[in-house]
């Protein structure tokens, strides 16, 4: 099976439309092309504006000599890669600037005091470390995400009926592989905390990549808990529980989750899954660039914060949201 992606992205108000194919292996992971390798010559100076996908969601942007790179990760993987990467990370011979979408607070922290060494400018979406101090973050409020997030949910709760809540985690609660999942479900426990005394909460911890594993367990935990009716997923894996409780023939009474995903989407229209949290990822993209742009080549001011609206669709507006372009 095979699929066509368009990635789009923007440098200076100039929209660059590349388009990758990509198929498919026997457990429905992605695989993408064979990745272009490049060494110093893409670096230099030219006349005009060069992409190079760096793999993953990176990619190096060469405009006119500036270069910039966007979620680079060429080193120091975890799990067995898809794809070469196309350069080492010792064989850059220089940067302007980096977009980073931080997830991981120690490799995070390292890669912001080397880019501060060398004088590169950094800019985060998505979540922002304060304390590594980037030029600028564009993105939501995580942990008022989160606190929305639970006061949305929470309408579907009847106080007579014993519902319970469930908190479906990819990593127990105060060990956090996921700076952001955990701040977020710091504001949703606010809320809960100052509008509910007496709820009864469970964590369930989840396997993101064994489905199988999943399955077993919430198998187990449905039947020991049958009044569980309210949920929530701290990241974009809500369609993981949505797939589940299709399935199984079970559903709940309140399910949200984070990212317009096309599994997501597909489960908020059929009723699975109640609400989704969208969090415009392009627009996100768009002005990290841009403020780097404004930054290194017309050394303009750029504002240290720039909220992103919290977006909260059901499948009755999901139709006419339209995140960016």
């Amino acid at each position: 099976m095979r699929a066509s992606i368009l990635a789009i992205l923007i440098l200076g108000g100039i929209v660059l439309n590349i388009k990758a194919q990509f198929s498919y292996n026997e457990k429905a992971q992605a695989i993408p092309p064979a990745s272009q390798p490049f060494g110093k010559e893409a670096f230099e100076p030219t006349g005009h504006t060069v992409i190079r996908w760096l793999g993953n969601a990176g990619f190096l942007i060469n405009s006119r000599g500036t270069c910039l790179m966007v979620d680079p990760m060429l080193k120091g993987f975890d799990m067995p890669l898809l794809i070469n990467m196309p350069i080492a990370s010792k064989y850059v011979p220089h940067l302007d600037a980096v977009l980073i979408s931080p997830n991981f607070r120690e490799e995070t922290l390292a890669l912001t005091a080397y880019l501060q060494e060398n004088k590169i400018a950094y800019a985060f979406v998505d979540f922002n470390m304060e304390e590594a101090k980037a030029l600028t973050y564009i993105g939501q409020d995580s942990y008022k995400s989160g606190y929305i997030a639970a006061k949305i949910l929470m309408r579907n709760y009847s106080a007579g009926e014993g519902q319970e809540l469930v908190l479906f985690l990819l990593t127990p609660p105060n060990q956090p592989s996921d700076l952001q999942m955990q701040r977020r479900l710091d504001g949703f426990m606010s809320y809960i905390a100052e509008e509910y005394n007496n709820l009864v909460i469970h964590e369930v911890v989840l396997n993101k990549s064994d489905q199988e594993s999943n399955q077993q367990t919430l198998d187990e935990f449905f039947r020991a808990h049958p009044k569980a009716a309210l949920g929530v997923v701290f990241n974009s894996r809500v369609y993981q529980l949505g797939e589940y409780l299709r399935h199984a023939g079970r559903s709940m009474k309140g399910l949200i989750g984070y990212d317009l995903l096309k599994a997501n989407v597909d489960l908020l229209k059929s009723g699975d899954v109640h609400y989704l949290i969208g969090q415009r990822p392009g627009l996100q993209g768009y002005c990290g660039v841009k403020a780097l742009c404004d930054h290194v080549v017309f050394k303009k001011s750029v504002e240290p914060v720039k909220y992103m609206p919290i977006d909260i669709l059901i499948k009755e507006n999901i139709d006419f949201y339209f995140e960016f372009v």
